[in-house]
């Protein structure tokens, strides 16, 4: 049977793991955001990442109109600053150095919804692309996963 699913639907998780400053293995994911409309997901729903940082912080007192307020350490290797509601800019960090995710290793008969992510994409894999763009084109078209962050507050 067919089946179709909204755009945006969360289909498994990618897996546990840590950060590192250097990528290990072949399932190693670069950690960096290049403005406020990435889509993350933040209390159970896809959104920017703009809109899920002003949600984080709505209940601060929001800066008046023109003046910035610098959140630092609200996301990690980022700064962040809010300019106004809805207005967020988002720059990495150049001194951050653990911009990798490397997912901790699960056995192929372990594997649950959680972790099956790190084995569900690239379909692109057709053997060696003979360039980078070839690759690219490729992971447009057959490729049906985008990797998303889940953002949530540090606990510790």
């Amino acid at each position: 049977a067919d089946v179709t699913l909204p755009q945006g639907t969360c289909v498994c998780g990618y897996a546990k793991g840590t950060f590192h400053s250097a990528e290990e293995g072949d399932k190693s994911v670069m950690y960096s955001f290049n403005g406020p409309d990435n889509l993350v997901f933040y209390n159970k729903q896809l959104m920017p990442l703009r809109e899920a940082i002003v949600s984080a912080v709505s209940e601060a007192q929001p800066p008046a109109a023109g003046e910035a307020v610098d959140l630092q350490d609200t996301l990690l290797g980022h700064t962040v600053l809010v300019l106004g509601p809805d207005q967020v800019e988002i720059v990495p960090e150049e001194n951050f150095t653990a911009r990798y995710f490397v997912p901790d290793d699960v056995p192929f008969d372990d594997l649950g919804i959680i972790s099956f992510g790190m084995y569900a994409n690239d379909l692109a894999w057709m053997g060696p692309a003979t360039t980078s763009e070839a690759y690219a084109e490729r992971s447009a078209s057959h490729n049906v996963l985008q990797l998303v962050w889940r953002m949530a507050w540090d606990t510790d």
